[in-house]
């Protein structure tokens, strides 16, 4: 029996967000930090890939500037 894994992107969207430095982690409903890359998919974009290994919410942090931003 194979398996195949399913990759998820998430899209944090900033288009008025200027220069800076973005710190993002992922986490798995149980807390266990999940690894991701971050692309830059245009200007203002970005995308978040990884790979879930469990069903269930999963939480992103995103870090702009060392300054959390809500809603994520």
């Amino acid at each position: 029996m194979t398996s195949t894994a399913v990759y998820c992107v998430l899209k944090v969207i900033m288009p008025d967000a200027g220069e800076g430095v973005v710190e993002i982690t992922l986490s798995d409903p149980v807390g266990h930090l999940l690894p991701n890359q971050v692309v830059t998919a245009e200007p203002g974009v970005l995308e978040v890939i990884y790979t879930p290994t469990v069903a269930g919410m999963h939480r992103a942090n995103v870090v702009f500037n060392c300054e959390t931003v809500p809603g994520m």
